[in-house]
């Protein structure tokens, strides 16, 4: 995909507006109360006077309003450099008044002069972040913004969204790959920003996927895994998510073989629906509980009047095509009925779709093993119990061991 449509020039404007009048506002504040925070230098009682104008006039240039002129604000500028030589700010003011002359060039200088002074000023490190990205150069726009965010937190949250747009490219997400790491301070905003702004979830999957490291385990970054594969499965990118999948901090890999909610004895930790996951629609739902002195089973319910799916999750099929299970309990309610439904995802039988029998039916007999024949040639299948409470005060529930089906992936 070509950069240069994916990152029009409002998209800088409306960046630089956002950081540059969060970075300011500070710098105004500290010349208003007279703190001599560095670079800072006190030289003189003009000093602070003169760092609130130069604070006035760099918002006055990304805000809203009537800004000064460039000839004013190069004047300014060099006003300020006369009190002080090392003042980034002043030097900022300068080159934003060489950009809007269209001297490219010279504003470039007159910026990476002052970086040579500090790499800590967030204003010269976003201006040369945006310049290298409107030039497509991705990785030294990458390095400037990583300098600008470590020296200006707050300003994680507004600088993401675009830099998550640099993944929509491989290119970019090969020059992105690095700071995808747990040590990164900005590494959860990002994720978060690419997860959830982007037109859909499969480049932060694919750069995900292609990472020769697992998935990083920052805090907070699990809860945004869970939000990209449910993502990637609404949009019907199944594959990705099932490459996806065993890269995850906490990913139980064995848990898309089975049917069964624990392996080993040990609940099967992960992501839903690769995990069962219940609906929490107060109408259906259900849990994990334990039977028959330690086999673990899906206790179910529907309440009356309602119909909906009570448990999903997602399989990979193995070379056995039949679906086991047994009913250890249930409560029923005329007209209730409880159904498995398996439909595939992915593969040759895609869209096939195999239904049991009514589980809550009295002729289906309880603690015997029951089966179902399901899709052949598929890779990928989803199964859903769906539950309709019926007509009665308590709601309709089961207690179901699944007992067999396919096996864990290659």
């Amino acid at each position: 995909m070509d950069l240069a449509k994916v990152f029009a020039p409002r998209t800088f404007v409306a960046l630089a507006l956002g950081v540059l009048l969060a970075v300011l506002a500070f710098s105004q504040a500290a010349a208003s109360i007279g703190l001599p925070l560095a670079p800072f230098r006190p030289l003189g009682p003009g000093f602070f006077t003169m760092r609130g104008i130069e604070a006035n006039t760099a918002k006055g240039l990304v805000g809203p309003g009537p800004a000064a002129s460039p000839s004013r604000v190069a004047a300014i500028g060099r006003q300020a450099l006369a009190y002080d030589p090392m003042d980034t700010l002043a030097l900022w003011l300068v080159g934003q008044s060489l950009d809007h002359r269209k001297q490219p060039a010279a504003a470039l200088a007159a910026m990476t002069q002052a970086e040579r002074i500090s790499r800590r000023d967030a204003a010269v490190q976003l201006w040369l972040g945006l310049d290298d990205l409107k030039k497509r150069q991705i990785a030294p726009a990458l390095h400037h913004f990583d300098l600008m965010i470590r020296t200006n937190t707050d300003a994680a949250n507004l600088v993401t969204p675009v830099l998550a747009k640099v993944i929509v490219s491989p290119q970019g997400r090969q020059q992105m790959a690095p700071y995808f790491t747990a040590s990164n301070p900005w590494f959860v905003p990002l994720l978060w920003a690419s997860a959830s702004s982007l037109p859909t979830a499969s480049p932060l999957a694919q750069l995900l996927v292609e990472k020769a490291d697992p998935a990083p385990d920052a805090e907070g970054a699990r809860a945004i895994y869970a939000y990209l594969l449910k993502r990637l499965l609404a949009e019907k990118s199944y594959d990705l998510a099932l490459r996806l999948y065993p890269k995850l901090p906490g990913a139980d890999r064995a848990a898309l073989g089975t049917l069964n909610p624990a392996t080993r004895g040990k609940v099967n930790n992960g992501y839903q629906p690769f995990v069962w996951g219940f609906s929490d629609s107060g109408s259906q739902g259900g849990d994990i509980v334990v039977v028959d002195g330690g086999n673990s089973a899906l206790e179910l319910y529907g309440a009356p009047g309602t119909v909906g799916t009570a448990a999903s999750k997602l399989i990979v099929p193995g070379a056995n095509r039949t679906f086991r299970w047994r009913i250890v309990q249930r409560t029923s309610n005329p007209e209730a009925s409880a159904t498995w439904v398996a439909t595939c995802l992915l593969g040759p039988s895609a869209g096939a779709k195999v239904e049991s029998a009514n589980l809550l039916a009295d002729s289906v007999p309880l603690g015997k093993p029951l089966a179902v024949s399901i899709s052949a040639n598929c890779n990928l299948m989803r199964f859903d119990l769906n539950v309709a409470g019926g007509i009665g005060r308590d709601p309709a529930d089961l207690i179901v061991v699944p007992e067999g089906l396919g096996g864990a992936p290659g």
